[in-house]
């Protein structure tokens, strides 16, 4: 799982709730494990979305999928084990079938097999308070067969999850000690970011971690998004492995309505860059985090490179500017010099540069409308400016009536109209596109 430094790993988002939202019967105590025998087609596109919106590692349905819990259904040791094993199949299926597709895409993809805590068994949200009453011993009995089946059912490594209580990360050094050819990261749940939803405090989770050879991470997830920083900084006290941080969007699950409350945070891709700048090198997200929450994330960690336009790209920059509500009926006649940016998905960005004597005109920056707030809108501005000052220009302005908090956070000021430079105001978009109420900004790019 080695990175580049200051690069992360991007996982994927939550398994169940985003099955749940695509018309999959997750109730019962076996949540998305039901869906493994139910609809198993849907666990492999659901991975397969996860790749293409830019996560390098999907974590398998075998979260809440054990013996004790498919007994409960009728289910044999046979047929658990088939599961077992099926749910690392689908997503290694889905990450060929996604290659195959894809044979652009250079990114190395894993697959982590996802162990899930005693009590995710239980059904009562006991994963998140750790009062099991029971000793390592005990935890390693529960746990040690579908250890060795995922440990041996061909995933790159297994994702140890949700883990309220430091006991049962002890369970899984011993197994590990078992199973010294696997590797596996260690995710503990916590309401503070510095303890266990147990009361232990984070940076003695990781220093238990800290000296075993195959766990190759160390953090947290199925937390609030607010309190990861705490969490990256306490365990990162205590251990030099790469920190993991999955949190959800923001609500909380309540166990005994059987229902999520509240609203969305500020979402993980705002707040990301400043976990990977804290310690974070595997980022990705858990419960009601889905594909287009994994786009934005993939979009704010490796911004997409911005290059100029090709005839090409033509037919796309129109739709973008057009949804966006960007005039397009000049683009021919004025023929702005225009830069864009490519994600998966198509094209995602756009920006461009019309020339007039010792200024520009800035116009037609435009992001899709799902990864706004990622950077981007920022990154495309940032390389208008610099194409325009290698062209010797000193200023640029710009008409908007929408983004001029965007702007100004950029160093635009706001300026008269018939302030601009004469050519400027001689431009289509000065004088027939963009109407008097559209606010004029300017920027002295030969000022430091």
């Amino acid at each position: 799982m080695a990175q580049p430094e200051n690069a992360a790993m991007i996982l994927d988002g939550g398994l169940a709730t985003e099955l749940e939202s695509r018309g999959c019967d997750i109730s019962g105590s076996l949540w998305s494990a039901r869906v493994l025998r139910a609809a198993p087609e849907a666990i492999e596109q659901l991975h397969y979305d996860y790749y293409a919106a830019g996560a390098d590692c999907a974590i398998t349905a075998s979260y809440q999928a054990s013996y004790e819990g498919f007994a409960g259904i009728g289910l044999d040791a046979d047929e658990t084990t088939r599961l077992l094993r099926l749910s690392v199949e689908l997503a290694r299926s889905a990450r060929t079938r996604y290659g195959r597709d894809h044979p652009e895409d250079r990114r190395e993809l894993f697959v982590a097999a996802s162990v899930g805590p005693y009590g995710a068994i239980l059904h009562d949200g006991s994963e998140y308070r750790g009062d099991y009453g029971l000793t390592a011993a005990q935890l390693v009995a529960f746990h040690a067969r579908r250890f060795e089946v995922l440990a041996s059912a061909g995933a790159d490594f297994l994702a140890c999850e949700t883990i309220p209580v430091l006991e049962e990360a002890r369970a899984y050094v011993e197994l590990l000690a078992r199973h010294p050819d696997a590797r596996a990261w260690f995710s503990f749940t916590s309401p503070d970011g510095l303890h266990t939803s147990h009361g232990e405090p984070l940076v003695e989770c990781a220093r238990l971690a800290d000296p075993v050879p195959n766990v190759i991470a160390v953090g947290v997830n199925c937390v609030n998004s607010e309190i990861v920083g705490d969490a990256i900084r306490a365990l990162a006290s205590g251990t030099g492995k790469p920190i993991v941080v999955y949190p959800n969007s923001g609500e909380r699950w309540v166990a005994g309505e059987e229902s999520w409350h509240g609203t969305p945070g500020h979402g993980i891709a705002a707040l990301a860059p400043a976990w990977v700048r804290a310690g974070a090198r595997h980022v990705g997200g858990c419960c009601r985090v889905g594909p287009d929450q994994i786009l934005r994330l993939s979009t704010a960690l490796r911004p997409p490179p911005i290059r100029p336009a090709t005839e090409a790209d033509q037919p796309e920059i129109v739709r973008l500017l057009e949804r966006a509500g960007l005039p397009t009926r000049d683009l021919q006649q004025s023929r702005p010099e225009l830069l864009v940016a490519r994600g998966s998905t198509g094209l995602i960005g756009a920006g461009g540069l019309e020339i007039h004597g010792e200024a520009g005109l800035l116009r037609s920056v435009a992001v899709a409308e799902g990864l706004r707030g990622t950077g981007l809108g920022r990154a495309l501005v940032e390389a208008v400016e610099a194409a325009a000052r290698q062209r010797g220009l000193r200023e640029l302005v710009l008409l908007t009536e929408t983004a001029h908090d965007f702007f100004a956070r950029l160093g635009y000021v706001d300026i008269a109209r018939e302030s601009a430079p004469e050519a400027i105001r001689n431009s289509a978009e000065f004088k027939s596109i963009c109407p008097q109420s559209a606010r004029c900004m300017s920027k002295r790019l030969d000022v430091r």
